[in-house]
């Protein structure tokens, strides 16, 4: 890259030391001059378009592919250059195939059991983890939209892997309105009940039965259904999820 970027300076140093003046129309040198130009250029972009191919064969994720694509930016736009990425379009399209397959393989295998972080409450966890899966491949999707290969993004097999993509997001939004439906119907008992309790309640220390034997202690009666339900609220507004009246009052 830096030879590249050093022989781009030196064709257009050559260029900007041409002696006749160039806002006169006889001086035929011109022609000969700017077609030289060109040719420099031209190759500098095979070259370029060379290290862009090499580097997507070194690229291991769909996500690596889409970060060498934002360091060359405008440049990938130059028509040699998209002719050598044209087949690399191909092949990424392929490859975010394979991941949304293998997204949807995760989810399938552990949306009974989803992998939950050890501070985060069961529903908000869940939430989290499938918004995760989401996430993986939403960002894909949205770069796949930039790209200037129009007719990479007009084959069947891009629009196959497109429908594969809806229909992970649809599961995904399911399973998100699944789990976050049935805690709002579940904390209607919870919200009703639990705070009824007597906050303090007799707590029996060697077997206490009020007639002198025994510690008589007292402990809080704050039930864990209730410790549950505030964990959740706390996560799941932060998740900016709309958490029902009866929950946030409590």
């Amino acid at each position: 890259m830096a030879q590249i970027y050093h022989d781009f300076q030196a064709a257009i140093s050559k260029f900007h030391q041409i002696e006749y003046n160039l806002a006169d129309v006889e001086a035929d040198k011109f022609d000969d001059d700017f077609y030289v130009f060109r040719v420099a250029i031209k190759e500098l972009e095979r070259r370029l378009g060379s290290v862009v191919t090499q580097g997507f064969d070194d690229c291991t994720t769909v996500y690596s592919c889409f970060k060498l694509l934002d360091s060359f930016d405008v440049m990938l736009t130059r028509e040699v250059i998209m002719q050598d990425l044209e087949k690399k379009h191909v092949d990424l399209v392929q490859s975010f195939g394979n991941d949304l397959k293998s997204v949807l393989d995760i989810f399938r295998s552990l949306k009974d059991h989803p992998i939950i972080g050890r501070n985060m409450p069961p529903v908000a966890g869940a939430v989290l983890w499938v918004r995760g899966l989401k996430e993986r491949i939403s960002d894909p999707y949205t770069r796949f939209k930039t790209l200037h290969a129009s007719a990479v993004m007009e084959s069947e097999e891009t629009k196959e892997v497109f429908k594969i993509y809806n229909l992970a997001i649809a599961l995904f939004e399911e399973f998100e309105q699944k789990q976050f439906g049935g805690w709002c119907e579940a904390i209607e008992s919870i919200g009703q009940d639990k705070p009824k309790q007597a906050l303090l309640v007799r707590f029996t220390d060697g077997g206490f039965d009020g007639k002198g034997k025994g510690k008589p202690l007292l402990r809080v009666n704050f039930d864990p259904a209730l410790t549950k339900l505030l964990r959740e609220v706390k996560y799941l507004m932060l998740l900016h999820l709309e958490v029902p009246d009866a929950a946030t009052g409590i």
